[in-house]
């Protein structure tokens, strides 16, 4: 999987949850 962050985010662990609770909102919206 590539990530559009993967230059800025280093850690693996910071990408997954950072990443994820960013996305959360959006999900939200995407998925109805």
């Amino acid at each position: 999987m590539e990530h559009p962050n993967q230059g800025i985010l280093e850690s693996e662990e910071f990408d997954h949850e950072e990443t994820f609770k960013r996305a959360l909102p959006y999900l939200g919206t995407v998925d109805g």
